[in-house]
């Protein structure tokens, strides 16, 4: 885990993210937002500022990946046709 990572996750409280997660977004939607947000990291130039930036998304999309689960997510992306 980066040093950013770290101190981006500290910042969030868990449990009221999840909460506006899934009160916001259903299932399928935070299903297609991780699977949209895979291919992040091939955006990378290797500026400060880009690394931070891909940093985050990706700490944004393994968050919602930990808040579904892994199966649930492979079940969703399938149901959805993603």
């Amino acid at each position: 885990m980066h040093a950013r990572d770290e101190r981006t996750t500290d910042a969030v409280d868990p449990e009221a993210f999840e909460r506006v997660m899934r009160e916001n977004l259903s299932p399928e939607a935070i299903a297609a937002i991780i699977a949209l947000l895979q291919p992040a990291g091939g955006y990378r130039n290797n500026t400060p500022a880009n690394d931070a930036a891909i940093n985050e998304v990706h700490w944004f999309r393994d968050t919602l990946l930990n808040m579904v689960g892994l199966d649930e997510f492979h079940r969703l992306v399938n149901e959805i046709g993603l």
